[in-house]
């Protein structure tokens, strides 16, 4: 008599260790010590004073709460020392939000959610950070759960890579890398859900609008994704004909408003670390293309012989690059992702080569655009003498890991499975995330010896 075994489902195995692990992050995370969060978190109040748009030269009027910790005479123990600074005790200053204007203000909504409730009751900037982290966290969780219960493919590798150190961090943060990934990935859970399932119901058709909108509002590179609504096909809408035109007005819709916005936030650009002569870089990459191929090959050969692709995935400097994460560690958990990977392909029952050409060409233009944008914006010194592209992080890598590996899964050859497999690999599963919890143990404790 066969049995049915109950197999654990990876997305509950992460949102349950998520709302343990969040709000763990949110407090041992050193305040204000995470990539731009000072200058998240005046973008947010910006617009709780009602102002979407910025000044010209990227600055705004704003209180600063914690001066004497900003301004690098203090530590994380005066901080602490100072809970009760609010946003009333300091005089009105100006403050560079130029990085922050070149984000759509709807990408910052979830932070503005989570400081703006609690600003109607007190000005506290301990309360209102806290707040802003949590709340925004939280909401990535669901978006990001309900990804991975979409995702027809790569699903553990995707549980397991949103927990890890650097994207638990970003996500409970102020910053807008958090809503960057969970849209991210939804996007690509959802296009390939689409893909197999044989309609498109009007709520995912709702949803699809919506994760395409917030796509949009974050950084611009990422808006490429979209090209992967043409996973879903065109008859499985209500008609071939209404299927290709949602395919178009989805991609006319994500490319107008993240190049519009790209072209009015380029005021903007002058301002940022090495935007001053961005016009005279991109007439050079253009009218020298071999020469910008060689910095872009050079600048990834670097990355990976530095070892950055494992470090960064899974997050070896966490905090202002400064809080090290044990070597063990860091090893161990990639390992997991890489059993991940392989537990996804033992799982997976599908081979579909013109998806998976989709999904890696989609990833290389994205790489392609990111290393663009860091050699326009971040990269100092005169066009014809930069021999590396600075500023690249692999947490601008991470939101679109998920659709190379699902390509990669999806053009392999299909394998036979065994009636016992599904049993052992929910045992297997247990295992991973039971390690992966363990591992997060010394990381945790590194976050908050940092701390005090």
């Amino acid at each position: 008599m066969a049995h049915n075994h109950k197999q654990i489902k990876p997305e509950y195995l992460f949102l349950i260790l998520s709302l343990i692990l969040g709000p763990l992050y949110t407090i041992f995370m050193p305040l204000l010590h995470l990539p731009d969060e000072l200058g998240h978190f005046y973008r947010v109040l910006t617009l709780l004073q009602g102002d979407l748009f910025c000044l010209p030269d990227g600055e705004a009027l704003l209180p600063v709460p914690v001066l004497p910790y900003l301004s690098g005479e203090g530590s994380q123990a005066m901080l602490w020392s100072h809970t009760s600074w609010s946003l009333n005790d300091a005089a009105p200053t100006m403050v560079s939000v130029v990085n922050q204007c070149l984000y759509l203000p709807l990408c910052y909504l979830f932070q503005v959610i989570g400081v703006g409730i609690p600003y109607l009751f007190t000005h506290n900037s301990i309360v209102l950070l806290f707040s802003g982290r949590l709340v925004s966290g939280l909401v990535c969780t669901l978006l990001i759960y309900q990804a991975i219960r979409l995702m027809p493919v790569g699903k553990h590798y995707l549980a397991l890579l949103a927990l890890m150190p650097i994207n638990l961090q970003e996500r409970f943060s102020l910053s807008v890398d958090n809503i960057t990934f969970a849209v991210c990935v939804l996007l690509i859970a959802l296009c390939l859900h689409l893909r197999y399932e044989p309609s498109v119901s009007k709520g995912k058709l709702g949803l699809l609008y919506a994760t395409l909108l917030f796509l949009s509002s974050c950084k611009v590179v990422y808006f490429l994704l979209a090209l992967l609504v043409l996973l879903i096909p065109s008859d499985h809408f209500a008609s071939k004909q209404k299927g290709h035109l949602h395919k178009l007005c989805a991609l006319g819709m994500t490319c107008v408003i993240s190049l519009g916005w790209l072209i009015f936030a380029g005021t903007y650009l002058d301002a940022t670390k090495a935007g001053a002569n961005a016009g005279e870089k991109v007439v050079y990459a253009l009218s020298h293309p071999f020469r910008y191929l060689a910095v872009i090959l050079r600048t990834q050969y670097y990355w990976i012989l530095d070892r950055n692709y494992i470090n960064d995935t899974v997050g070896k400097y966490l905090g202002l690059m400064d809080i090290e994460v044990p070597t063990y560690a860091v090893l161990v958990l990639y390992v997991l992702l890489i059993a991940a990977l392989f537990l996804d392909y033992l799982q997976n029952n599908k081979r579909d080569i013109p998806a998976s050409i989709l999904l890696m060409g989609t990833e290389l233009l994205i790489v392609l655009a990111i290393l663009s944008s860091l050699y326009v914006q971040w990269t100092s010194g005169a066009p014809a003498q930069i021999g590396t592209i600075e500023g690249v992080q692999g947490r601008y890598y991470a939101p679109i890991f998920p659709a190379f590996f699902a390509g990669v899964l999806l053009l392999l050859p299909k394998i036979n499975r065994h009636n016992h497999t599904e049993k052992d690999l929910s045992g297997i599963l247990w295992i991973l995330f039971a390690i992966l919890f363990l591992m997060q143990l010394p990381v945790l404790y590194h976050l908050y010896h940092f701390a005090m």
